[in-house]
């Protein structure tokens, strides 16, 4: 455990072991990037995948540290992406309650940012965590209820906390131009988050199929490999690889 607490203590404290890469959130109706999502790449030893080290941070008690430096690194490169371009970056409900984190975001305005919920665990006190997201709001922020359709990130959080973003796993999208119980999920969750203001984001589309199919079923963001994939910022946005909406 001292060895495994060491190595990702060497991580947080090393400047070339995390790096930050942006992938555009595209709008539909439009076609225009109207957002980026802040994405974390490990460049340590042993490699593992984004998600691999944040379980191992987490599984040696350092998973705040390790998020809380995750956000520090993308609040630092702001000013690369398109003034008119949201931001978004991950965090756990822990992380969302943690003073850290509050130091991290500093006392200023947050407009123009979103934070996604990513529900490793469970939310245990709705009413006090409704309660820091709410002075969030206030300073700016907007919020995402991440990987929709999997985990703890059910009905119950939507319902709960009213998110601005609904944002649909993965496994939800994969294939959805062939699985009809999948359309008539997405499409629910459209008509639903019509219905109370919210907006969502179609997360992984790899094929046009599946694009063609969310955007027909009146999904009103999109994000994935078949347009973007995730590059490190440069003035304007820094777009690695796009296709036409």
């Amino acid at each position: 455990l001292a060895q495994r607490r060491g190595t990702i203590t060497e991580v947080l404290h090393a400047p070339s072991s995390i790096d930050t890469v942006f992938q555009p959130i595209v709008c539909l109706t439009t076609g225009r990037t109207v957002g980026f999502e802040a994405l974390s790449r490990f460049r340590a030893q042993p490699e593992r995948t984004p998600d691999r080290w944040i379980a191992e941070a987490h599984a040696v008690g350092l998973g705040l540290e390790v998020e809380v430096e995750c956000v520090r690194r993308a609040f630092r490169l702001r000013g690369s992406l398109p003034g008119d371009a949201y931001m978004s970056v991950n965090m756990s409900p822990d992380a969302v309650l943690s003073p850290e984190m509050e130091s991290v975001l500093g006392g200023g305005s947050l407009e123009g940012l979103v934070i996604e919920i990513t529900e490793r665990t469970a939310i245990k006190d709705y009413p006090n965590f409704r309660g820091r997201l709410d002075a969030f709001r206030r300073a700016g922020f907007r919020f995402a209820v991440d990987d929709a359709g999997s985990g703890y990130a059910g009905l119950g959080s939507i319902a709960n906390l009213e998110p601005d973003f609904i944002k649909l796993d993965m496994s939800l999208i994969n294939c959805i131009d062939t699985n009809f119980i999948k359309q008539n999920l997405v499409e629910s969750m459209v008509k639903f988050a019509n219905d109370h203001g919210a907006q969502v984001i179609a997360e992984g589309v790899e094929r046009a199929e599946e694009f063609e199919t969310v955007k027909g079923l009146g999904v009103h963001l999109v994000q994935g490999f078949y347009l973007h994939r995730p590059a490190m910022a440069t003035v304007g946005g820094g777009e690695e690889e796009k296709r036409s909406c």
